[in-house]
């Protein structure tokens, strides 16, 4: 969480997948952030707690839905300096997540993934070491942090991906 508070001030922008004790302290740094979560009632308890702790929440945005639904209708709220894949957890969800948050992060920006012992985010998290746009930064615990170094080459097939060299084709 310390990262995420001293990656962010009242200019930037963030997003994460899932509401939790994360998205207070997003809340906390004054950053544009949106937080998009199936679970409404996660958000209730999010906002009840900020404003006990008296934390502004006027930066803070929910979006409730599943990623797949609510993802593509933010693609025009601009760039992000920070996104945080934290949401539903089974296949193909943290991928999904990626697909839409990794077009929006800014070249520079952090790409946090939680929870990467679980196969569907380790798998995400392979991926990203494998690419040579993506630097791993650091771990914290089940969470690690990547760089992003440059856009994705969007013109190449999946042989132009290094995670797919191995393939014998």
């Amino acid at each position: 969480m310390k990262f995420i508070k001293s990656s962010l001030g009242a200019d930037s922008a963030s997003l994460e997948t899932g509401c939790s004790y994360s998205t207070v302290v997003f809340a906390a740094t004054g950053a544009r952030h949106t937080t998009v979560t199936p679970a409404r009632l996660e958000t209730e308890r999010v906002a009840a707690y900020c404003a006990q702790q008296g934390i502004a929440t006027d930066w803070l945005s929910f979006a409730i839905g599943f990623s797949e639904d609510v993802l593509p209708g933010l693609a025009d709220d601009g760039p992000l300096d920070l996104a945080y894949i934290d949401g539903v957890h089974r296949f193909p969800y943290p991928c999904i997540d990626w697909v839409y948050t990794e077009s929006r992060l800014r070249v520079g920006g952090a790409m946090l993934v939680d929870d990467v012992r679980i196969p569907t985010c380790r798998n995400l998290h392979d991926y990203l070491l494998a690419e040579n746009n993506w630097k791993l930064e650091r771990y914290f615990r089940d969470t690690v942090v990547f760089r992003k170094l440059a856009e994705a080459d969007r013109t190449s097939d999946w042989q132009g991906q290094a995670f797919n060299r191995s393939y014998p084709d």
